[in-house]
């Protein structure tokens, strides 16, 4: 059974978070939005228009969440590193490999979490 990994759950959880705190952000500039005119717009647009936008306000933390899972999967973060113009990647024996980090800052981050992990 595949389960997602921490960085995986982390990541669509912000999304989810930022998503909600945008919902709550749009309630409370409602005070200060005439609604009036913009529920009379979208009216005026059909409902067809009101359909979509309520799917695509509903569907973007959701897909948002999702792509951001995807990049923390440690693969696509692997493969994100072996793409950096500042990483050497050296193949080895077993289908190991010795990753060389050029810049200074992104090493000693690298090391940094390594150590806290």
């Amino acid at each position: 059974m595949w389960l997602p990994t921490q960085a995986q759950v982390n990541a669509f959880t912000r999304n989810l978070a930022s998503g909600a705190a945008g919902a709550v952000l749009m309630l409370g500039l409602g005070s200060k939005i005439d609604t009036a005119a913009l529920t009379q717009a979208i009216a005026a647009a059909g409902a067809v228009v009101n359909d979509v936008v309520v799917l695509i306000t509903m569907a973007t933390p959701i897909i948002a969440g999702l792509y951001a899972s995807r990049t923390a999967n440690p693969k696509a973060q692997a493969a994100a590193v072996g793409a950096s113009a500042s990483t050497i990647v050296e193949p080895g024996a077993g289908g190991t490999a010795t990753i060389k980090v050029l810049d200074p800052d992104m090493a000693r981050a690298a090391l940094d979490a390594q150590r806290a992990g």
